[in-house]
């Protein structure tokens, strides 16, 4: 038999297993979109609330064209 399922008992049986898996995924799936929920995203979009950088830096910022954009230290 596929699977090792014999009768009805082991087919019972493998579907409880399966579905404590799938709960198992689903609540995994649940933290990872929570996750996703709090990132930036790639393009558009608004910020809300501060930016911890650890130590990274924003680099290749284009030459300002106008007042409110932002500039490099070496160019102010």
């Amino acid at each position: 038999m596929k699977y090792g399922i014999k009768d009805i008992n082991d087919l019972e049986a493998a579907l409880e297993a399966i579905s404590k898996e799938l709960g198992a995924t689903k609540k995994q799936l649940n933290i990872i979109e929570k996750d996703v929920a709090k990132n930036l995203p790639i393009t558009g979009g608004k910020m809300v609330g501060g930016i911890d950088m650890q130590g990274h830096s924003i680099t290749n910022l284009p030459l300002s064209t106008t007042a409110n954009e932002p500039v490099t230290k070496g160019w102010y």
